[in-house]
């Protein structure tokens, strides 16, 4: 079975990923801030995906995969960010090199 962590500050969206995920046969680890995440990143080495929102405060998403990358066994897992906001750019391509990609909230 499949470990995807779910780092949203919004608790309706961790819900929502959290059922979702949870149905389709992922088992899934819930934060509540860019911080957490790191938290339950280093006491779970079994993480296959990070699915992330944007626009956190304190520690945003983009912030939180540059911390992501840094800790060992993470530099290769993917991360995913969910936003509400636009990425200026090139919308086909993530929006900083250890993201790699993300999806418009407004597509969920």
């Amino acid at each position: 079975m499949k470990n995807i962590l779910i780092v949203d500050d919004t608790e309706v969206w961790r819900r929502l990923s959290f059922n979702l995920l949870s149905e389709a046969g992922y088992r899934v680890v819930e934060a509540e801030s860019g911080e957490r995440a790191i938290e339950v990143a280093r006491s779970h080495s079994q993480l296959d995906l990070v699915v992330m929102d944007f626009g956190m405060p304190k520690l945003n998403g983009i912030d939180t995969a540059r911390l992501l990358r840094a800790i060992s066994g993470y530099e290769t897992v993917p991360i995913i960010l969910l936003t509400a906001e636009e990425f200026p750019g090139d919308c086909e391509h993530p929006p900083a090199p250890f993201v790699d990609g993300y999806v418009d909230k407004k597509h969920v």
